[in-house]
């Protein structure tokens, strides 16, 4: 029982630390890139749009996406699927400690070309809560938590700024939230 107990002290402490990284993480600066689009050069910045709960359209190349969703992820977690052909790419778990508690994602991306100058990216992320489940042998297990919004609209955000474009509409489930305030969207 004090193994336990050490541990998940030890546990909190160190993922504690993580989770002023783990915010950091997305104060993201526009990156200077060679990417750039004909629409936004002419005066008429590219949209991107949220379509659904998932998905976001993207009017731009498929490469261009591509490359930036591959960027982004790259920047923020380990990969274990990147698949061109398909369009797929697949993190691997990410933990993190938030308001007293340990959870942790894992994003899935599908880039899927509509036409030469429009992709639509759908993003799932499963999102867990480290959660004491009493007696009985186990102690803790991984359950699934229902606030899973907001990381996609990082994503996205993310992507917008490192293909030069205007801040995206997204529904405002998806605007991330900084301390008490909520950041302000777009729409």
């Amino acid at each position: 029982m004090i193994v336990k107990l050490a541990a998940m002290i030890v546990l909190g402490l160190g993922m504690q630390s993580c989770s002023t990284n783990y915010l950091n993480k997305y104060n993201r600066k526009p990156a200077k890139t060679s990417r750039t689009n004909s629409a936004a050069t002419k005066g008429k910045p590219a949209k991107i749009v949220a379509i659904d709960k998932n998905t976001f359209r993207f009017h731009l190349s498929f490469n261009d996406v591509w490359n930036t969703a591959l960027d982004v992820l790259l920047e923020n977690y380990n990969l274990t699927i990147v698949d061109r052909r398909s369009g797929v790419i697949t993190t691997e778990w990410d933990s993190f400690f938030l308001d007293g508690k340990v959870y942790r994602n894992k994003v899935s991306l599908r880039v899927k070309k509509l036409n030469y100058s429009m992709v639509d990216v759908t993003i799932h992320n499963s999102v867990e809560s480290l959660q004491n489940v009493g007696h009985g042998g186990i102690a803790s297990a991984w359950l699934p938590y229902p606030k899973n919004a907001e990381e996609m609209g990082r994503i996205v955000h993310n992507m917008a700024i490192n293909l030069g474009q205007p801040k995206p509409v997204l529904p405002r489930e998806m605007i991330a939230t900084y301390g008490d305030q909520k950041a302000t969207s777009s729409q």
